[in-house]
């Protein structure tokens, strides 16, 4: 329900109704993902978050601030925090008012600090690090969220598209050539997945310098393509993953020796789904990657896609 509010905004507010707490859970995260898809193509907006206070119900003496900012949550959720108090006082568990937020859909294990141990960085990104690490005997990658940031507002957003990469992984059945979480860690935040020792796409190509066996690529090329369309293809509306290249290709041989002889069996697993998105009925438009290198002619134009 869309109403204007004062100083000429306007204010969007969404209502979920569903039989159960897991099936409001998603769709409200089907609602928000057709939401921000809706509003990057139109980047000059101010967008505020909110959600209502349980306590704080319209038409009560203390409605009036009665409502908990997102970007608060997104700062106290990788902080372990499991609840919020809202401007009138109550102390709200975020579970109830922003299930989607608090991450409780992961379907893996939760894991404390010392259920693991991390040994060296092996890559680094914009909003995170992985670490090699070991759980229950098994070498694993540790993705840890980087929150370095001196604003609120930057933490929240480093958080967002971490979610953003939970909330994808959780919501599609398993695939042979997509990266699933074996875990998850709070405080700070972190998805622990399967080590994969062999190396990028990117640096593979790098590697081979022209000379790889067409048989892989031939094989690479038939896996990568299976992944997108096991991601196009999830109900009820189909995933994007917006960060497709070669870097975020990561390629398992049988063995480690093995990456550097052809021809070789070697599966594909796609990883990194912090961009990801669900596509509604319109189709996308605007960069959500700030490296022209790896963006499409029509995004770069601005064209719906």
């Amino acid at each position: 329900m869309a109403r204007p509010t004062v100083g000429g905004a306007t204010s969007l507010d969404v209502f979920v109704r569903s039989p159960t707490l897991k099936a409001s859970r998603g769709l409200f995260e089907a609602v928000l993902g057709m939401i921000d898809s809706l509003m990057i193509e139109w980047p000059s907006l101010e967008i505020y978050q909110f959600c209502r206070c349980p306590h704080c119900v319209p038409g009560s003496p203390r409605a009036v601030g009665g409502v908990l900012p997102l970007v608060d949550l997104d700062t106290l959720i990788p902080q372990g925090a499991t609840t919020i108090t809202c401007q009138n006082g109550h102390k709200v568990p975020i579970d109830d008012v922003a299930p989607e937020m608090s991450l409780a859909a992961f379907g893996g294990a939760i894991l404390t600090w010392n259920d693991l141990k991390l040994y060296e960085i092996i890559g680094k990104g914009a909003y995170a690090a992985v670490q090699r690490g070991k759980w229950k005997n098994q070498h694993v990658a540790c993705k840890i969220l980087k929150l370095d940031s001196v604003t609120k507002t930057a933490n929240a957003a480093k958080f967002r598209e971490f979610r953003a990469e939970v909330n994808a992984l959780s919501s599609v059945p398993r695939h042979p050539n997509v990266l699933a979480p074996l875990a998850l860690v709070m405080n700070p935040p972190a998805l622990i997945f399967e080590l994969i020792k062999g190396p990028t796409l990117f640096d593979y190509i790098q590697q081979c310098k022209g000379t790889m066996d067409w048989s892989i690529r031939l094989s690479i090329a038939k896996q990568m393509a299976a992944a997108l369309r096991h991601l196009h293809s999830q109900e009820p509306e189909p995933l994007a993953h917006l960060d497709f290249k070669s870097p975020n290709i990561m390629l398992q041989f049988p063995n480690e020796k093995d990456a550097d002889a052809a021809p070789q069996p070697v599966t594909v697993k796609v990883i990194d789904f912090g961009l990801t998105t669900r596509v509604g009925p319109r189709k996308l438009r605007g960069r959500r990657v700030d490296n022209p290198v790896w963006v499409a002619p029509e995004i770069l134009r601005n064209e719906p896609y």
